[in-house]
């Protein structure tokens, strides 16, 4: 009697498609197996004191720092996420946008008036107008 077949593709072309076939993931650097040791303890101890690039690390550190601060001290409005221009109007208690770029206007005025009333019955000084861009 003849053998049976013991493996086949059947149905396994379905079953690499249910999660999709990817790419494979690139690597950052490359291995360093089987490298020289002799250039790889020189590597080591060339990163170990390379001033030079330690000082622009740390000014490339110190700059990300100060544009996080810049970027998070621009007020934004608490709808559409615009930035806001520097104008004034009296109204509302809360970062308001009034441009047609945000849809949601009627909303966060309702919004607004709602904040109002369960604050205070004083009027509101305060209110950013953000920039279409």
């Amino acid at each position: 009697m003849a053998k049976s077949k013991n493996h086949t593709t059947h149905n396994q072309s379905r079953k690499w498609h249910r999660n999709g076939i990817k790419k494979p993931r690139s690597q950052r650097y490359e291995s360093l197996k089987g490298v020289d040791p002799k250039f790889l303890r020189n590597m080591r101890f060339a990163k170990k004191h390379n001033k030079k690039g330690l000082k622009k690390m740390r000014a490339n550190n110190a700059n990300m720092l100060i544009s996080k601060e810049t970027e998070m001290a621009v007020p934004r409005c608490a709808f559409c996420g615009e930035t806001f221009l520097g104008v004034t109007l009296v109204l509302g208690f809360a970062h308001l946008c009034l441009t047609l770029a945000c849809f949601q206007v009627t909303k966060c005025i309702c919004y607004l008036n709602s904040k109002r009333k369960a604050r205070s019955r004083a009027p509101c000084t305060s209110l950013f107008i953000c920039k279409v861009q």
